[in-house]
């Protein structure tokens, strides 16, 4: 049986929503997600961001706040889907600051970075605002490129710990 698109996917998540997570009401922007995870005794509650791979190396992710990206893999070097925690960590390889996911099972160093071709991706996941004709992220129409998507999420998710779920 062929997979479900994103979308239906995510109607399908939201359909089945448990304890944490809500769908907030629909404003002029849409609905907004506002998926998050409570951390058992520490009162404090952890974000959820959604992934949807939609094959060929490329995919969504959308934010607790409704904002939407694509996503990009190098198809070969794909982690396995899941629920994973992503913390905000210095990256020596490059250079600066960046999300990191943990526990991911037999691999480690798996970021969330700019990059705008499968080949510059070593199993971690870039994130664009419009897909190109191959696999690719390209410039959208308004000039924003990948660079631009990645500081807009991490400025969105205040540099700090959140869960990825994956499908």
């Amino acid at each position: 049986m062929p997979e479900k698109p994103w979308h239906q996917r995510l109607l399908d998540y939201l359909a089945g929503l448990h304890a944490g997570q809500a769908l907030e009401s629909a404003g002029a922007d849409g609905p907004k997600i506002t998926a998050s995870i409570p951390l058992s005794g520490t009162g404090y509650v952890m974000p959820m961001v959604l992934m949807f791979r939609s094959g060929g190396g490329m995919g969504s992710l959308i934010t607790p706040g409704g904002t939407s990206y694509v996503t990009l893999e190098n198809e070969a070097l794909q982690f396995p889907a899941g629920e994973y925690q992503v913390n905000w960590e210095a990256s020596p390889r490059l250079g600066r600051h960046t999300f990191r996911l943990v526990s991911v099972p037999f691999r480690s160093g798996i970021l969330i970075h700019p990059a705008n071709w499968p080949h510059e991706l070593e199993g971690c996941v870039a994130l664009g605002y419009a897909a190109g004709a191959a696999p690719s992220l390209i410039r959208d129409a308004s000039g924003r490129g990948s660079r631009d998507a990645v500081m807009a999420f991490e400025e969105e998710m205040c540099r700090d710990s959140f869960i990825l779920k994956v499908s």
